[in-house]
């Protein structure tokens, strides 16, 4: 990638966001890097910084996106948001992780937190809850109906399961709901 971008006359380390390893390569491209990425990748994370990527790469399979507020990227922001649903058919993606923020729709937060939230604060965190989740479906969207697959991580209890969003995606032919602890596997 590194040759790739030089020719393109850009400054490669400026447009990482992490540091580079010692192949020059970037750990997680920042969005304008995302954007000049051609090589088809088997596996993105979205919400997530590198867990499951890193694994992925040393088993042999191209997955540099791990898309979250820790390596740079904000899904508040459209031209994020746009790159990173153009990258899922560009890139061809393979498997899509998503794991939104829980925000409001976690039992703890509604339980403990919420009777010490401003009901004005509450509803400011509602509404960014529901616009990272809405975008979490416009990207599940994109796999199934480009033939690929996914998995969104959240918690079974998690409000955000009976959202019409999410339920339309559930409600899917091709679409399993499967519940399991998740917990155990790190």
């Amino acid at each position: 990638y590194k040759r790739q971008f030089d020719e393109a006359g850009e400054e490669f380390d400026d447009l990482c966001f992490l540091e580079t390893d010692e192949r020059g390569y970037c750990n997680v491209p920042s969005p304008a890097v995302t954007g000049m990425l051609r090589d088809p990748h088997w596996f993105a994370e979205f919400f997530s910084p590198p867990r499951i990527g890193p694994r992925v790469e040393r088993n042999g399979r191209r997955a540099l996106l791990s898309l979250d507020v820790e390596t740079g990227w904000d899904f508040t922001n459209a031209v994020h948001c746009n790159t990173g649903l153009e990258a899922l058919s560009r890139l061809k993606i393979q498997w899509l992780g998503t794991s939104p923020p829980w925000t409001n729709f976690s039992d703890l937060q509604r339980f403990f937190n919420m009777k010490k939230i401003a009901p004005a604060v509450w509803q400011q965190r509602w509404e960014l809850g529901m616009q990272l989740l809405a975008f979490t479906m416009k990207c599940i969207q994109r796999q199934i109906d480009e033939g690929r697959f996914l998995f969104f991580e959240q918690s079974a209890r998690s409000t955000n399961w009976k959202t019409d969003v999410v339920m339309q995606i559930a409600r899917q032919e091709s679409v399993w709901v499967v519940e399991f602890d998740q917990c155990r596997f790190g």
